[in-house]
């Protein structure tokens, strides 16, 4: 397979993702094709005008979690390493290089607390190994324990990070690949509905959630009154 993959720069991308993949199931290094930058550059270069861009970052907006912080703090020390869960945070783009259609296709929009936007801008981790190692030893533990391993697995989190390392080296050798949505390529047009081009990268509002649980419940419970009366008035038949 090892063979195969140094011969295919398709088959070596495939590869590297799925030890990434497998290293970190839930916070890995985002590796970009050519050219992209980090944040939400990836969804906004698919607009064609400014106000599907306005758009756009209103409907980002409206999933923010409630207890994102709309300032971003001063010390970028703290936030890289020490801050606590539940203050600033910021919009990501998560994707993947989808190697049968040849398109990186964004999965999802993703808030995330600095010290995780830290490690998923996999170049902001790099320049912090060099600025401020030992930030950057907080920033692995809190990688290691994000994704269920031991704090002080170093050797896993060096494995990770060096298959991404390489994934950004043989991605970026591919000229630039079209921006799918979810696998698929998307036409956006002066005329198309941001809402509804968008939608797939976002999950639905909790609140429609809350609603819906509350109607399939409030049958069940006006029922039950009746079956206890009804239980009662047999009871009381049989006693008599």
């Amino acid at each position: 397979m090892a063979s195969t993959a140094a011969n295919d720069p398709l088959a070596a991308v495939q590869q590297l993702q799925s030890v990434v993949a497998a290293l970190a199931p839930v916070l890995r290094p985002q590796v970009l094709p050519k050219g992209a930058q980090y944040g939400l550059d990836l969804v906004l270069g698919l607009c064609q005008t400014d106000e599907q861009r306005q758009e756009l970052m209103a409907l980002i907006h409206q999933h923010r979690p409630v207890s994102a912080s709309a300032s971003k703090p001063t010390n970028d020390e703290d936030s890289d390493g020490e801050q606590d869960d539940g203050e600033y945070l910021e919009p990501q783009v998560v994707g993947s290089f989808d190697a049968e259609k040849r398109v990186f296709s964004i999965e999802r929009v993703q808030w995330m607390h600095e010290r995780d936007a830290v490690v998923h801008e996999f170049a902001r981790f790099l320049e912090l190994q060099l600025e401020s190692p030992e930030a950057a030893t907080l920033v692995v533990a809190h990688f290691l324990e994000a994704n269920g391993h031991k704090s002080d697995d170093i050797l896993l989190a060096e494995q990770c990070f060096n298959a991404a390392f390489a994934l950004q080296t043989v991605l970026r050798a591919f000229p630039r690949p079209p921006i799918a949505i979810k696998g698929e390529l998307v036409e956006i047009t002066r005329d198309s509905d941001v809402a509804e081009a968008f939608a797939p990268l976002f999950a639905p509002i909790k609140k429609a959630k809350t609603k819906a649980k509350a109607k399939t419940q409030s049958p069940g419970s006006k029922n039950k009154p009746k079956q206890q009366k009804a239980k009662k008035r047999k009871s009381g038949g049989v006693s008599a």
